[in-house]
């Protein structure tokens, strides 16, 4: 076996270093790349411009406002002594819709991901 133009990887398996250029990342780096770019992107995309629909902290209306303005409003009502009435706080309603802004972020992160993963292993191929 020919050493000169092989290496080990950091998880033992062995890998031909001619076929992959010196500035290409590595596709565990590519994928967590996209991931993050991703995650990012639609993290600060839902926070800056999904409207959600909340009630008025008087309970006379609702108001459609982005997911940001709604975590300006219900986390400081979340916090204060709650009062019975529509325009008291659900305290499960934020965990709810952080979870969802989080889980949406995390999947195009993951379809992000897998395409930065993609397209990296075929930029292999064509070299």
């Amino acid at each position: 076996m020919d050493c000169r133009n092989t290496e080990i990887a950091d998880w033992g398996v062995e890998m031909n270093t001619e076929s992959r250029s010196a500035t290409s990342p590595s596709s565990r780096t590519g994928f967590v790349r996209w991931f993050v770019g991703g995650f990012l992107l639609t993290f600060v995309g839902l926070l800056l411009f999904y409207p959600i629909t909340d009630i008025h902290p008087s309970g006379q209306f609702a108001l459609r406002q982005p997911l940001m303005a709604y975590y300006a409003s219900a986390i400081p009502r979340m916090l204060d002594p709650s009062t019975l009435g529509p325009g008291s706080s659900s305290g499960s309603a934020i965990f709810e819709v952080a979870f969802q802004h989080t889980a949406v972020s995390m999947v195009v992160g993951m379809v992000a991901g897998i395409v930065g993963w993609w397209r990296n292993r075929k930029r292999g191929q064509a070299l």
